[in-house]
This record gives structure tokens, C-alpha cells and sequence, in this order.
């Protein structure tokens, strides 16, 4: 009796379904013969192979395949899914999977089996994974795959959550623009420069009619303030830099111009 190359000893199952964990073992039981794709050890080779590399990936990874669009994943992505796994598995991908975002999906479906691949660094989704609408990001990367022919038959997809990161970034973002306001409102002159060319980032309204500094905003502060050169102030800065120490003085003595033509003024 001759074995297939494509079945498991002792199985019956194809051998491009061999391991891949949680969802290795949902995809060898599924009722596939039933389903749009048919049995699994019918399927074209360009399937079997995808499948078989999604499974071993650690990388969250997806195939969407045929004129049904048919959902596939690995176990690195099912914690994206929330409560769409396992159910989502040889679901439709935007009729039944992720309907609450087909409006944004579609597009971009319709273009990789179109033959064009798609690739975003951010993408923002209002996605049902846990019970309730909720805002999502990832980054991901849509590959369209063909046959001898040339003909598209799937996409395969890689992706990444980045709600975490984007969120966390927004909330920095928020924390800035409310420290900002009450620096704008301080009786003092502040100034906040980025490392480690101390680029002007910030001036409040006080520091603005000292030092005449509304244009200061993105310049390195020796070409915004080129009249303190000399006075050591640029190398304290390069210090406290270069040493993360805090530099304090009382009532240093400062040389400055407001302008190229301005009289000096020393405070």
C-alpha cells in the first residue's frame, strides 16, 4: 500500500498540517470537506505551503483565501482576535470575521486580489473583540498569491498590534500639550530644547518677550540665540547633556541681542 507524501502516518491527515500548535490541531480537525476551500489534502499546493509556514511562524499571520474569502490564522495571532477566535476560523474574512470594519477593509482586499500588495505602518480600526467596538492599530502587510496561471488566489497576511504603543504615545502626547499650557501660563521664562543639538521645542509667552523668541521654534538654539556665544551658557548645556546632571545658578549675568540689529542688553 503506497502513502501519500501529503498524509500522517497513521492520521489520515496532510502533512502540511503537521504541528503549528493550538491552531495546527483546530485546522487538522475542521470540517473542511464541507467548506468552500473543500479538503485540506485537495487543496492547491500554494495553500498547503502557506499554511504550512503560517503554522510555524511566531509572527501573528493570516491567510484569506478563494472567491469566498475564506479566514485562516496562527496561534501568534488569535490574541489579536480577542473573542473572534476560534469561531473566526474558515469563517468569510469580511462578510462574517471582521464585518464591524469591512467599510476599510474592502478596499484594500479588493486591491491584493486585484494583484497589487498592500502595506501600512499604522492602520486605526474600530474592531468587536472583545464584546464592544473598540479602537485598534496595527501594522501589517498584504501579499497577494497566484497561481501558475498568474491568477490571484489568496492573500497572505502578517501583522502587528500596536494599540498599546499608540495609545501609550497619545497619552505622552495629551501629557505634553496639558505640561505646555501651564508652562504657558508660568510668570518665569521657560524654554525646552531636544537632545542632543538643543533644538528649540517649546518657548512659553514670558520667554517669548524677553528674548524675542517666536521664531525660535525647530532651530538649534546656537543658530536661534547666537548673541550668548561666548558666554559659556552652549557648553553648559552640552554638559548637562553629555552628563544628565542638573546645572543651577543665581543670578548669572547674560549678554544677549533680541535681534542682529538690537542694541546688547545684559540682564
Amino acid at each position: 500500500m503506497m502513502t501519500s507524501q501529503n498524509d500522517l502516518p497513521g492520521r489520515g491527515k496532510p502533512a502540511f498540517l503537521m504541528n503549528g500548535g493550538a491552531m495546527g490541531a483546530l485546522i487538522r480537525s475542521y470540517p473542511w470537506a464541507s467548506s468552500p476551500l473543500g479538503p485540506a489534502e485537495d487543496w492547491p499546493i500554494s495553500l498547503k505551503t502557506l499554511v504550512g509556514l503560517m503554522l510555524g511562524s511566531t509572527q501573528p499571520m493570516f491567510i484569506v483565501w478563494g472567491p469566498h474569502r475564506v479566514w485562516l490564522h496562527n496561534d501568534a495571532m488569535t490574541p489579536l482576535m480577542g473573542k473572534k477566535h476560534p469561531g473566526a476560523l474558515g469563517q468569510q474574512a469580511l462578510d462574517t470575521v471582521w464585518s464591524e470594519a469591512r467599510e476599510s477593509l474592502a478596499p484594500m482586499f479588493a486591491s491584493v486580489f486585484a494583484g497589487t500588495p498592500v502595506q501600512m505602518d499604522d492602520i486605526s480600526l474600530e474592531l468587536d473583540r472583545h464584546g464592544k467596538l473598540e479602537e485598534a492599530h496595527f501594522s501589517f502587510s498584504y501579499t497577494p498569491v497566484r497561481e501558475d496561471s498568474g491568477e490571484v488566489s489568496g492573500l497572505f497576511g502578517a501583522c502587528t498590534d500596536t494599540t498599546a504603543t499608540v495609545m501609550a504615545d497619545r497619552r505622552r502626547s495629551e501629557e505634553i500639550v496639558r505640561q505646555r499650557r501651564l508652562f504657558e501660563q508660568a510668570p518665569g521664562f521657560i524654554i525646552i530644547m531636544r537632545e542632543p543639538d538643543h533644538v528649540v521645542e517649546f518657548v512659553n509667552d514670558a520667554h517669548r518677550r524677553m528674548f524675542n523668541s517666536d521664531s525660535w521654534s525647530g532651530k538649534p538654539l546656537r543658530e536661534a540665540f547666537p548673541s550668548i556665544e561666548g558666554q559659556g551658557f552652549f557648553e553648559l548645556l552640552d554638559k548637562v547633556y553629555a552628563t544628565g546632571e542638573t546645572f543651577e545658578a543665581n543670578g548669572a549675568e547674560v549678554r544677549f541681542r533680541k535681534s542682529p540689529d538690537a542694541p546688547e542688553e545684559t540682564r
